[in-house]
This record gives structure tokens, C-alpha cells and sequence, in this order.
């Protein structure tokens, strides 16, 4: 019969190594740079997808929010960039998130809008505590000269609810000046 201690110490280092195996690595130098959607009708350029995510106790795994910067040709001359902030949420909970604004440092913040919410799968825990994973994506527009404003030093926001605080995300300036010279006016 095995002794419990080297049962227990095999659980934990399971358990550790397994936290490490589906934490997803930073993207390096070389993936900086906007890449032309496949397939696009019109021109689509994708910054790199940037990754926040925290372990969760229930479904045991991670809360992880999934961004990148996007811009599309939007045909008009005077503007001839569409730019967004691309939001894709999974997590888990007894209640669904509502990712509806942007807080800038400064203290304003922004409407997200584009929200899509889905509930993909709710379970009973110890016939006492019931929870749900859910998947939430939404965008927030934001102009070239906001973009302009942080190429040097990245942008920070924190996403929220009117009621609750979630995830503070990070686009490296390296993204913003990516997206920014794929997106340059044609001269």
C-alpha cells in the first residue's frame, strides 16, 4: 500500500506542473507584427493575440481573457481605418461577467459594445454550489489618434462592469506601432 505522503507529494507535483503546461508562453519579438487576416474581403490586419488569466477553483482551470488589436479598412478617405480592441473571455462562476467598459489610468472609461454571451456548460458542485463556464466577447472602438497617443508607451486598461472590476490588460507599444504602420494611408 503506498504511504500517503508520496501519494500526496505526487498530487502536488502533478498539480504544479500541470498549471505550468496550459499557461500559454508570451509572444516573442517576432510576433509583434500585424498579419493580414486570411481570406479577408477587405484588408483586416490582426495584432498578436495577448493572453490574462488567473485559476479558478471551480471546473479547476483558468479564467483567461484573450485580446488584440485590430484594424479594417473602412472605405472612408478621411478616416481609412477602423481600429479595435478584440475581447474574447472564458470563466467560470456562479454568475455570467459583464464585460461593458474600459477604464483608462486617467480614471474615464468606455462603452465596449459587440457583446456576445454564451453559457457553454453549468454544473452542480457537492449537491450544494452550482457554477456555469462562460464565453463573452465584445470590442472597443478606439481612434488612430488614441493609438498615436500610446505607440511609445503601450496602453493600459482595466475591463469592467458598472458594479465590478475584472482584468487590468497590457498592449505592449510594440503592438500599437505593429498595427499602426500596417494601417499607414497608402501614399
Amino acid at each position: 500500500m503506498p504511504n500517503c505522503r508520496h501519494v500526496c507529494l505526487s498530487l502536488l507535483i502533478f498539480n504544479l506542473l500541470g498549471c505550468s503546461i496550459f499557461q500559454e508562453e508570451p509572444a516573442g519579438p517576432d510576433e509583434s507584427r500585424a498579419m493580414r487576416a486570411p481570406g479577408a474581403q477587405s484588408s483586416v490586419w490582426l495584432g498578436p493575440k495577448r493572453e490574462v488569466s488567473h485559476y479558478r477553483t471551480l471546473f479547476h482551470g483558468y479564467d483567461t481573457v484573450n485580446y488584440r488589436l485590430a484594424a479594417w479598412e473602412s472605405g472612408d478617405p478621411e478616416q481609412p481605418f477602423t481600429f479595435r480592441l478584440l475581447i474574447d473571455a472564458h470563466y467560470g462562476g456562479a454568475r455570467p461577467r459583464h464585460y461593458d467598459l474600459a477604464k483608462w489610468a486617467d480614471g474615464s472609461s468606455r462603452a465596449t459594445t459587440g457583446h456576445k454571451h454564451e453559457a457553454e456548460r453549468c454544473q452542480l458542485f457537492n449537491s450544494m454550489v452550482s457554477a456555469c463556464l462562460f464565453h463573452d466577447r465584445a470590442w472597443l472602438e478606439l481612434s488612430r489618434d488614441e493609438l498615436e497617443d500610446a505607440r511609445t508607451a503601450g496602453l493600459t486598461l482595466t475591463l469592467a462592469s458598472e458594479a465590478e472590476t475584472y482584468e487590468r490588460i497590457a498592449i505592449p507599444a510594440a503592438d500599437i506601432q505593429s498595427l499602426l504602420d500596417a494601417a499607414a494611408p497608402a501614399r
